[in-house]
């Protein structure tokens, strides 16, 4: 039963550990699988040709993705020219841009109840049954030893400190 429950809290336990790394390789791989096709997609598809003035550029990856107005947008060309603006040819990645939305409402939704599922772990852990009473108690277990000293030896816990250590 004991041995159970252990698997049982060490399985839990890695679920929990898991699960991030887990969403964050899924999250990688599918904006990898999105970036690959945008790489065709530019050699292929019709470019937005936008201005930015080059003091308000937002690289997310530097030479290769902006932010404009709160999409993703993959540079095909880009010309800073002497009237301080930026002259980009690309593409909206919407799907990218969506993705991106979806991992920071995730992570706005895990931060508000992430604190209330550990306090639930915590009390199923808590609400486990405890094995039957059939071990020995410690003492016992170190009395039985001939080359023990016994019960007697063992330190004494003391629960409270009466004094504070002396301060250098």
């Amino acid at each position: 039963m004991k041995s159970k429950n252990h698997t049982l809290i060490a399985f839990i336990l890695l679920v929990i550990i898991l699960a991030p790394l887990s969403y964050s390789f899924i999250f990688q791989a599918r904006q990898q699988r999105i970036q690959h096709r945008m790489k065709e997609e530019l050699e292929h598809a019709r470019l937005h040709h936008i201005i930015i003035p080059a003091a308000k550029l937002h690289w997310v990856k530097e030479g290769k993705e902006i932010l404009v107005e709160g999409k993703m947008f993959d540079v095909k060309n880009i010309t800073f020219k002497q009237d301080g603006n930026a002259y980009i040819s690309g593409l909206f990645d919407e799907e990218e841009t969506a993705l991106v939305g979806q991992l920071k409402k995730d992570f706005e939704k895990e931060r508000r109840t992430g604190s209330k599922e550990i306090v639930r772990l915590f009390q199923l852990v808590q609400s486990l049954p405890e094995p039957i009473a059939t071990a020995t108690p410690v003492t016992a277990i170190v009395s039985q030893h001939k080359s023990s000293p016994g019960p007697e030896a063992l330190p004494v816990v003391y629960t409270n400190i009466l004094t504070p250590p002396p301060q250098c």
